[in-house]
């Protein structure tokens, strides 16, 4: 049994979205994924190689000064989301786009029609991801020559409500008619914490995204966060293909690859929009809470008091698209979701995306991607393999 050990140090539900991607390309060459806790990281590296005896390890979050490549001694290394410095010892990086990811936030935001634009980092301000982002954020905003703050914690590490307090008084400062551009959502979720002891409405006041999509976060939050969600399950399967290749090419010279940003979940913290057509807000909470449970045009038009010509109208004009377009488009994100996943048939989608018979699922996603079901699975992570160990 070939065994490759995962050392994650970020929250679970992200990093299962990561190990998804991992685990369907080692399924393609028979490897088995241990994965190893933060609690078991550093200090214990060593005996875990003498115990494992791993063909190679991939590196996920935490301090990338924590656990450098000579703590591996001769095993293949891939590093996933640490800085592209960890390679200048050989070893391959897999990085998020926060340059991209930028681009979409502020795109998201501009939709708002915001004034005034700003970035706030993390309690943790020496994670260069957040350094990444607000410095690409920042720059975009300048060549549009859009007005930009940005709000820092500073150096020393602080618990959420010491950052919630400095972030108070800030926030005061700020112009109404702003769009925060958080570094994550757990970041996004303090400054929607903050607005709410200052009276700051949201998103009358200030919007707010985040990044991650961690629904726990996004959803217990009042209201909704807005989120930019990155192809977790395309880095996983990129590390996974870059070990690969450091295995059975040791001397060939480490890769910096990026992984992109899948989209923006738009949620209730950026829809500042629904002021003129407060219904509009209604019925898109309906479409991304029912659309995959068969929900139809005609039943989302339903929440409008206006004639049904006149709702779908009002619809296209604050959203860009209509109704039907809107369920579809929930639906195509949850088809994709179910096709990242490495077990997922996919001959039982239609159940779980809203479609009556397989068949209509197939022509829906074919017209609207250009591809088949497995044309896109593999495109996008390679063939998949039934794996021996499951």
């Amino acid at each position: 049994m070939k065994i490759v050990l995962a050392f994650f140090d970020s929250n679970i539900q992200v990093y299962q979205r990561k190990l998804n991607g991992m685990q369907r390309f080692a399924a393609t060459r028979r490897w088995h994924i241990e994965n190893i806790t933060v609690q078991e990281q550093a200090e214990n590296i060593r005996n875990l190689l003498d115990f494992w005896h791993p063909i190679g390890c991939i590196v996920e979050g935490g301090d990338e000064n924590r656990m450098t490549r000579a703590m591996f001694g001769n095993c293949p290394v891939v590093y996933i989301n640490h800085k592209e410095s960890a390679a200048d010892a050989g070893a391959s990086v897999v990085q998020f786009d926060g340059n991209a990811c930028a681009e979409l936030a502020l795109e998201e935001l501009s939709l708002t029609g915001c004034a005034h634009y700003a970035f706030v980092h993390p309690t943790f301000r020496h994670r260069f991801w957040s350094s990444v982002r607000g410095d690409a954020f920042v720059r975009l905003c300048a060549a549009k020559r859009l007005p930009c703050s940005v709000f820092d914690p500073g150096q020393k590490d602080i618990r959420r409500t010491e950052f919630i307090r400095r972030l108070r008084p800030w926030l005061v400062k700020l112009p109404r008619s702003c769009g925060v551009f958080a570094a994550n959502d757990e970041v996004a979720s303090a400054v929607a914490a903050a607005c709410s002891l200052e009276g700051i409405q949201i998103p009358k006041d200030v919007s707010i995204i985040g990044v991650d999509n961690d629904e726990m976060v996004c959803r217990n939050s009042t209201p909704e966060l807005s989120s930019v969600r990155p192809n977790f399950e395309q880095g996983g399967y990129l590390a996974a293909e870059l070990l690969d290749r450091a295995i059975r090419f040791p001397r060939r010279k480490g890769s910096h690859v990026l992984y992109p940003p899948t989209d923006v979940v738009r949620r209730g913290s950026t829809r500042v929009f629904t002021r003129k057509y407060p219904e509009v807000n209604t019925a898109l909470e309906l479409i991304r809470q029912k659309a995959c449970a068969g929900l139809t045009a005609a039943e989302a038009l339903k929440t409008f008091s206006c004639s049904r010509r006149l709702a779908d109208q009002r619809f296209r004009e604050v959203t860009g698209r209509s109704v039907l377009e809107a369920i579809q488009d929930v639906r195509l994100a949850k088809i994709q979701e179910l096709i990242a996943k490495p077990r997922q048939s996919l001959e039982l989608l239609a159940g779980f995306c809203g479609y009556e018979s397989q068949n209509s699922l197939r022509k829906f996603f074919k017209a609207r991607t250009g591809m088949t079901l497995s044309e896109w699975r593999k495109k996008h992570f390679g063939p998949v393999t039934p794996s021996p160990f499951s």
